[in-house]
C-alpha cells in the first residue's frame, strides 16, 4: 500500500467516463423515451455495476450493493420497457423475413409498452444525479490507500476467479438453462471487468482477443435469452383477452417455430464459441 495512492486517478477516470455516459443517455431516455438511449443507459449502468463490484473485491468493507442501490433502481425501472422494445424488434425482424402480418400481437406489445412507460418515468423521476458526485467521493477516498501494483494484482485475480466460475457453471453435471443464464451474466461481468483493466493499466492484442472471445459467449447467450423472454411474452399474449386461437392458429405456429429455431441456433453458436474460448485459454494459460 502506498501513502499517497497513485491509483486514484486511474479508476476514477474510468468512473467519470461511465457516469458521464449514463447522464448523456439519461436525458433523451427520460424526456423523449428514446429507445436507443434507454438501452445505452442500461448498458452503461451495467458497466458501472462492474466497477462497484471491483471496488468491493479490492476493499471488502465497501458495501457495493448498498452504494449502488440508487442507480440500480433506475436500471430496474427501465427493465420492463426495454424488454418490450426487444420483443418489438424481434417481431419486426420476423415479419420482414416471413412476409406475414401479426397485428394482434403487435398491438398487444404496443399496449405492454404503454403500460411500462410510467414505471420507467416514475423511477427516472426519482433518480437524483447527485448520486454520481457522492459515490465518486466515497470510492476516491477508499482507493487512495492502494498503490498501482496492488490494484493491478487484485483486478487480475478477480478476472481469473470470474473465468473459473464460468467454467464451473459450464461443466456442472446436468447443466441447463439456469446455468446458461449464469454464464450469460458472468461473461458480461468478465467483459466489463477486463475492459476496466485494459483502460486502467494495460491493453494488448492478446487481451483484446480474450475480450472478443468472451463477448462472443455473451452475445450468443444474450440472443438466446431474448428468445426465452419472447416465449414468455407470447405465452402471456396467448392467455390475454385479445388472443383468438382459431384466427391466429397459422401465424401462431410459424412464429413459435421461428422462436424455437432461433433459440436452438443461438445455443448451438454458444457451444461452438465456447470450444474456441477453451482452446484459447489452453494456448494462453498465463493470459491474465
Amino acid at each position: 500500500m502506498a501513502e499517497n495512492g497513485q491509483t486514484e486517478p486511474v479508476l476514477i477516470a474510468v468512473y467519470d467516463q461511465m457516469a458521464e455516459r449514463i447522464q448523456q443517455h439519461f436525458g433523451p431516455a427520460f424526456h423523449d423515451l428514446d429507445v436507443d438511449s434507454i438501452h445505452d443507459m442500461r448498458v452503461q449502468i451495467k458497466r458501472l455495476r462492474a466497477l462497484f463490484k471491483l471496488v468491493g473485491w479490492i476493499i471488502p468493507n465497501f458495501r457495493e450493493a448498498n452504494a449502488f442501490k440508487p442507480v440500480r433502481k433506475l436500471f430496474k425501472s427501465a427493465g420492463p420497457l426495454r424488454d418490450v422494445h426487444v420483443q418489438q424488434d424481434l417481431l419486426r425482424n420476423w415479419l420482414s423475413k416471413a412476409h406475414h402480418r401479426h397485428d394482434t400481437y403487435y398491438n398487444y406489445l404496443k399496449n405492454r409498452e404503454i403500460e411500462a412507460r410510467p414505471v420507467f418515468l416514475k423511477g427516472a423521476g426519482r433518480f437524483d444525479p447527485r448520486f454520481f458526485v457522492k459515490s465518486r467521493q466515497g470510492i476516491e477516498g477508499l482507493l487512495n490507500a492502494y498503490d498501482l501494483q496492488f490494484l493491478d494484482f487484485k483486478i487480475r485475480q478477480l478476472i481469473r476467479n470470474q473465468i473459473d466460475e464460468l467454467k464451473y457453471r459450464k461443466y456442472m453435471e446436468g447443466a441447463g438453462d439456469p446455468e446458461y443464464h449464469q454464464i450469460r451474466i458472468g461473461s458480461k461481468e468478465i467483459r466489463y471487468t477486463l475492459e476496466i483493466y485494459m483502460q486502467s493499466f494495460q491493453t494488448s492484442e492478446i487481451l483484446q482477443t480474450l475480450n472478443d472471445q468472451i463477448r462472443g459467449l455473451h452475445q450468443s447467450l444474450g440472443q438466446w435469452h431474448d428468445i426465452e423472454i419472447a416465449e414468455s411474452f407470447y405465452f402471456a399474449f396467448q392467455k390475454s383477452s385479445c388472443y383468438d386461437q382459431q384466427a391466429l392458429s397459422n401465424v401462431d405456429h410459424k412464429f413459435t417455430q421461428y422462436c424455437f429455431n432461433k433459440k436452438h441456433l443461438h445455443l448451438k453458436q454458444f457451444f461452438q464459441r465456447w470450444s474456441g474460448f477453451e482452446a484459447f485459454l489452453r494456448d494462453n494459460p498465463e493470459i491474465i
